[in-house]
């Protein structure tokens, strides 16, 4: 689970991408300096984990918190509570980047009729001259999401596991685009040469390892209450989603053209879904 959540968010790197300079070999490289250096922190952490556990499991595995029981164990109270300050801390750092990365993704999407409520998400507050609406969207949705913690452990830990296999699913699928089928891919600045094909089964079958993992439940013979209902949300996203492919009629594709002025513009495009 550790090791997931280490090996996870890809993309962020990507989200800086506008405003680094020589973004095309900047970013990529940014990636693989990130996913190195999360998984050697991972391994340490793992490795720190299992050393300081001591030989209790059961009681580990009855704890509320199991992190925070064997930093109590190792460290006492006062060492916990140092620690776990630390913690929340940082939980709070990466829940605002987390909700700067989904507010920019959801004004690229209402900007171009991609969502529900668009003209109301992609609105600009004319005090700030910012996307508040889509920061408070985004905002509420998680809140909402949250409040899945007092409907029991099996929906917010479904919560939790989406986060890992849905991320997981959305890289896969352009990875295996890239080599199955015909397509007109050309390669860009950074670029693996011929260890892009063996790289691409590596993290693909990682992905979709994890991804079925994430699917279990946490004992054999699971009842109602014990079931991993990962699998019915992400089965209802999906639905939701292609749904929402066929019923929109159309979408506008905002690609920014740069001017000899200097400034951007944005051309319109249209695109015409499916229907049924």
């Amino acid at each position: 689970f550790v090791i997931s959540f280490s090996l996870g968010s890809f993309d962020s790197s990507v989200h800086i991408s506008e405003e680094a300079s020589n973004a095309a070999t900047a970013v990529p490289w940014a990636i693989v300096w990130a996913i190195g250096i999360a998984g050697l922190l991972g391994w340490a952490i793992n490795m720190s984990l299992a050393f300081c556990m001591g030989t209790d499991l059961q009681a580990l595995y009855n704890s509320d918190q199991p992190m925070a029981q064997i930093f109590f164990n190792s460290f006492g109270q006062k060492g916990t509570l140092a620690i776990w300050a630390i913690f929340v801390l940082v939980q709070y750092m990466m829940g605002s980047s987390m909700l700067l990365a989904a507010s920019r993704q959801t004004f690229a999407f209402s900007r171009d009729s991609a969502l529900p409520f668009s003209n109301w998400l992609y609105r600009m507050n004319g005090y700030t001259k910012t996307p508040v609406n889509t920061v408070w969207y985004d905002a509420m949705l998680a809140l909402a999401l949250g409040l899945l913690v007092f409907a029991g452990d099996q929906a917010i830990n479904a919560v939790f596991a989406i986060s890992v296999t849905g991320l997981y699913i959305a890289y896969s699928i352009p990875i295996a685009a890239r080599f199955i089928g015909d397509n007109d891919f050309k390669p860009g600045p950074f670029t693996l040469g011929i260890f892009g094909l063996p790289v691409a089964i590596v993290s693909v079958s990682f992905m979709f390892f994890m991804s079925v993992v994430f699917f279990f439940p946490t004992t054999p013979n699971p009842a109602v209450e014990d079931m991993n209902y990962t699998i019915v949300v992400l089965g209802g996203i999906t639905i939701l989603s292609v749904i929402w492919y066929y019923v929109l009629p159309e979408i506008r594709w905002c690609a920014l053209v740069h001017r000899p002025s200097g400034e951007y513009q944005c051309k319109i495009s249209r695109v015409k879904y499916p229907r049924f």
